[in-house]
């Protein structure tokens, strides 16, 4: 049903909103709503500063979607429409 990159890509994005630095982030501060907001959460994956790894941290905004409740933040994959995880606020 999906080729081994969407699935790869569906793995990162899991491991990457279950960090307990991201939820801290987006708990403390709200969903990313402008450059510089996005630029710090994706400064928690990226690693090695490198322009391909910026590309990749960049996808793990893209390919979700925010949902904001006034309890909780769900985060949901844009490619297979799962939620990711939701965060108590």
């Amino acid at each position: 049903m999906f080729s081994e990159s969407e699935l790869a890509g569906i793995q990162r994005r899991n491991d990457f909103y279950h960090k307990k630095e991201v939820a801290k982030l987006l708990v403390g501060s709200g969903v990313p709503s402008n450059k510089r907001e996005m630029v710090k959460l994706t400064a928690l994956e990226n690693t090695d500063g490198s322009a391909n790894a910026l590309l990749e941290s960049y996808e793990c905004i893209r390919y979700v979607t925010f949902e904001v409740h006034p309890q909780q933040i769900n985060i949901r994959d844009k490619t297979n429409g799962q939620i990711i995880v939701s965060i108590s606020k």
